[in-house]
């Protein structure tokens, strides 16, 4: 399983480093990132639910300096927010979206920051990386909106879930992280 989440995150990074469409678009896993551009697609992932009770959906950034980020998609916009070095950072281009034909196989484990490099049984959606350390996509309850943010999993000091908020990121040490056919128990 770790050669399959390198080729993937080979591919996310050569789909943002080149001009050249990526010969590698859908990935063998099911899932699969998509250029966006201010329309969600028919098969993009839903993640969280905005203060308006909108679903947001699960986005990725690539930010010259920040590296590869997880990213919150709003239906409407054409901009995505990630988040780095306590700072939420608005991004308008270099954005793809999570997107499957399979979105029954997806679904959100309850951990927390200390057990979440336990989860061996089940395949974790990798949202990117930052400070050369895997990214994982996360989601919490948070002022009546369920916000998706960046999950480090092995980072010391930097464990947990981060999301952006009020202009600066938020951790949680209680979080659902994304996974993708895991037979374990599983919320939605």
């Amino acid at each position: 399983m770790g050669g399959m989440r390198l080729i993937l995150i080979i591919c996310v990074n050569l789909a943002f480093a080149t001009s050249e469409p990526a010969t590698c678009q859908q990935a063998p896993l099911g899932y699969y990132w998509r250029d966006y551009v201010g329309e969600i697609p028919y098969d993009a992932v839903p993640g969280g639910i905005d203060g308006s009770g909108q679903p947001t959906y699960i986005g990725q950034a690539y930010i010259k300096g920040f590296e590869l980020l997880p990213a919150t998609i709003k239906a409407g916009s054409t901009t995505a927010t990630a988040s780095a070095y306590n700072r939420a950072i608005p991004v308008s281009k270099n954005i793809k979206i999570l997107c499957s034909t399979q979105l029954d196989k997806f679904s959100w484990l309850v951990t927390k920051s200390e057990e979440a490099h336990l989860i061996t049984n089940c395949h974790l959606v990798i949202g990117g990386s930052e400070v050369d350390q895997i990214l994982h996509i996360g989601r919490v309850n948070h002022n009546g909106q369920t916000v998706i943010g960046k999950v480090f999993s092995y980072r010391p000091g930097s464990k947990g879930l981060w999301i952006p908020h009020e202009g600066h990121e938020q951790h949680f040490a209680s979080y659902e992280i994304l996974t993708y056919n895991c037979h374990a128990h599983a919320g939605k």
